[in-house]
């Protein structure tokens, strides 16, 4: 990025019991307070070159002199930092400007006065002609100046933000064979080397850095220029989302193994979130603006966007609570991408938890998709990485595939009877245990003779006697069916042997 450089003087501001001042052998006879902070300065420079200063201190008297002249200058753009850079300029004192400093300067230096008029060379005039022969000619200067610019003034000061906005455009519509600028490309396995030809996409990172409302009006440029094919106003559309928009599996750290989401994983998240180390701190609402936004600019043609990034999106809808007719568009656009989906796709968080996985995503339930495409996206699904509770909401839902359903009952079958052998098998061992430890401790016959009229082993034997009856009894319950399907040869035997 270029820089200008103002002044040679050093830096002599200094800060005391919260007074901003200057050194000086001259006491300050101009008080300038400009929001929460004071400043403690002199006339001398600062009138010279400032035409508002001049207007606010020619009511003084000559005989009121000696007391410093009080000022207020709260609506001053750019705040203090902007009003120090300009009385900076006035006292000579060495300054650098840059495309991210100058446009907030400049407005101050506007509401300032600081024109031609006033003095020759000053503030203005230098920063005007440093933003058309530097800044405007720039990639990266053109961005940051138009950003700058937005937050500072917003559409008002047209006289910045529309020049940045046609120069960044008229820069996204060139060739990329006359990309000559540098720009920002970090793209996974992607290494510049000399000579490489630029990539048609070179543009998306920079212009990812604006406010959603500058992003807007600059896709919506070069999008009404039809000089750029779809595909590639999606990809910018796709890193917009990707820098501005928090991914609900990410959220939830989408730490899936062996049935789902772990425990371990729930208490990761808990404690990160209790540590304050999330990803994005956009508040809902405006997550929600944003994602609304960037659907209104997905273009119509097929395949302007993947799949997978539409399902992105609706889970970001349902996270956020975005609006029926924004969560119904992408239904209908990925449905017809569902192709292109993988199984970690389809995992919808529910809005109400999000550590719930609502499973076979929003479009397998909606009433809009065809049968063949609900099955055809419940295929995508392993059925045995999902999530006990997660299979049971599947299971539970009308709306899947009878196939689906009966895939995740059989592994719902199968984690049962395994967790039933794995009791049993514990249950049997504490079991034996406990019988050896009875037998060992059991008294001897001798010790209860008087307590009971028959040996204890005969007891035993009792009890082996009646289980096997009972066991008789159980077998001979079964069998009666048996016996009733021979009735008729017995009966038919018994004749015979009459006769």
């Amino acid at each position: 990025m270029k820089y200008m450089k103002l002044g040679t003087k050093p830096d002599t501001f200094y800060t005391e019991e919260a007074v901003r001042s200057v050194v000086s052998e001259i006491p300050a006879d101009l008080i300038i307070q400009v929001n929460n902070t004071k400043y403690q300065l002199h006339k001398f420079p600062l009138l010279l070159k400032c035409g508002l200063l001049q207007r606010l201190c020619s009511d003084t008297e000559d005989g009121e002199e000696e007391e410093p002249v009080p000022v207020a200058l709260h609506d001053i753009p750019g705040g203090e930092a902007s009003f120090e850079l300009c009385a900076k300029f006035c006292y000579g004192i060495s300054i650098s400007i840059s495309a991210s400093i100058l446009v907030p300067a400049m407005l101050a230096a506007r509401f300032l006065r600081m024109t031609e008029a006033v003095a020759k060379g000053n503030l203005v005039a230098r920063l005007e002609t440093f933003f058309d022969t530097c800044v405007l000619q720039g990639w990266k200067d053109s961005v940051a100046a138009l950003q700058a610019a937005w937050r500072v003034s917003g559409w008002t000061e047209s006289r910045v933000v529309q020049p940045c906005i046609d120069s960044i455009v008229e820069k996204i519509l060139a060739p990329p064979s006359k990309v000559t600028w540098s720009y920002t490309y970090t793209r996974p396995g992607y290494t510049r080397r000399a000579h490489q030809s630029v990539p048609k996409d070179w543009w998306t990172e920079d212009v990812s850095e604006l406010d959603l409302e500058v992003f807007r009006s600059v896709l919506s440029t070069v999008r009404a220029s039809r000089l750029l094919p779809p595909p590639l106003i999606g990809e910018a559309l796709h890193v917009y989302a990707c820098k501005h928009l928090v991914d609900p599996l990410r959220a939830a750290g989408s730490a899936f193994s062996n049935g789902g989401v772990s425990h371990q994983h729930h208490q990761a998240q808990s404690s990160s979130a209790a540590a304050g180390d999330q990803e994005d701190t956009e508040t809902v609402a405006k997550q929600r603006r944003v994602l609304e936004s960037i659907v209104t600019m997905i273009p119509g043609e097929p395949g302007s966007v993947t799949g997978r990034f539409l399902l992105r999106l609706l889970r970001v809808a349902n996270f956020v609570g975005a609006s029926p007719s924004t969560r119904a568009q992408l239904v209908r656009q990925a449905g017809a991408q569902l192709d292109e989906a993988r199984a970690v796709d389809l995992l919808i968080p529910m809005p109400s938890d999000p550590h719930a996985y609502d499973v076979g995503a929003a479009e397998a339930e909606h009433p809009d998709l065809s049968k063949a495409d609900k099955k055809r996206l419940c295929r995508l699904i392993d059925c045995r990485k999902l999530s006990p509770e997660a299979r049971a909401r599947a299971i539970s839902n009308d709306r899947m595939p009878l196939r689906t359903i009966v895939q995740l009952l059989f592994v719902e079958q199968e984690r049962t009877m395994a967790a039933a052998a794995s009791a049993s098998a514990s249950h049997g061992g504490a079991v034996s245990r406990l019988a050896a430890r009875t037998k060992d401790d059991e008294p001897s016959f001798a010790d209860h003779k008087s307590d009971v009229h028959r040996p204890r082993a005969d007891r035993g034997l009792m009890v082996a006697d009646g289980g096997a009856a009972m066991a008789r009894s159980l077998s001979a319950s079964t069998k009666t069916p048996a016996r009733k399907d021979r009735a008729p040869e017995n009966r038919g035997s018994r004749m015979r042997n009459k006769q």
